[in-house]
């Protein structure tokens, strides 16, 4: 499914490698799976990068950034 572009598998595969669950924990390559299932629309994987940039976890922490995902995400309708 992750070969195949499927974003549920993309943001999820994400959230293991945030976690480090079957991986070795790695945030950095979080983020860029989340960003790429972001590009594909996921709600989840853009509060999920909102976390990131919030946080400063696998990318540099950009408060301004965090926010506007948080907004696009509301607006996208994950409340």
């Amino acid at each position: 499914a992750m070969d195949k572009g499927d974003v549920d598998a993309i943001c999820n595969l994400g959230v293991f490698y945030d976690q480090g669950r079957g991986v070795a924990q790695n945030e950095s390559k979080a983020a860029r799976l989340f960003q790429q299932a972001m590009d594909k629309g996921d709600v989840d994987a853009i509060c999920n990068l909102g976390v990131f940039y919030d946080q400063g976890r696998g990318v540099a922490q950009n408060e301004s950034k965090a926010a506007r995902l948080f907004q696009q995400a509301m607006d996208k309708g994950d409340v």
